[in-house]
């Protein structure tokens, strides 16, 4: 199952170093424009994450790219979570959160990376 969604997909690279970052922020947001959808794992291997069982500590980073899109289309970014549990074997998804272009950007890091982790973990639980 896993996979399969990952070879039907058309990847977009996400170069680390601060130069090159800027790359993957404009490749992500012109396939948004064209009404792709982008399967985005966030999860900082390594680092546990206090509140959840199940996931590792979340980076923030591709928060930035709701950031971009909404600058260059006045649309807002919706992140949908899903959990894919290779134990079972299953993929879930869960209740979708949208980035509000109002809200101070911290703060909307912050809410929205809870509500995914937070869904994200609860998902995998009830699938084992």
């Amino acid at each position: 199952l896993i996979d399969s969604v990952m070879n039907s997909t058309n990847g977009i690279p996400v170069y680390l170093s601060q130069r090159r970052i800027m790359e993957t922020f404009a490749r992500s947001v012109e396939a948004l424009k064209a009404n792709e959808n982008l399967l985005i794992f966030p999860e900082n291997k390594g680092v546990v994450s206090p509140n959840h069982e199940h996931i590792f500590q979340f980076k923030t980073g591709f928060l930035y790219l709701a950031k971009m899109y909404y600058r260059e289309t006045e649309k807002s970014t919706t992140f949908v979570p899903v959990s894919i549990n290779p134990q079972t074997p299953s993929l879930s998804v869960g209740d979708p959160v949208v980035f509000n272009p109002k809200n101070n950007f911290n703060i909307e890091k912050e809410r929205i990376t809870s509500h995914l982790m937070n869904q994200i973990d609860s998902l995998y639980i009830r699938k084992q």
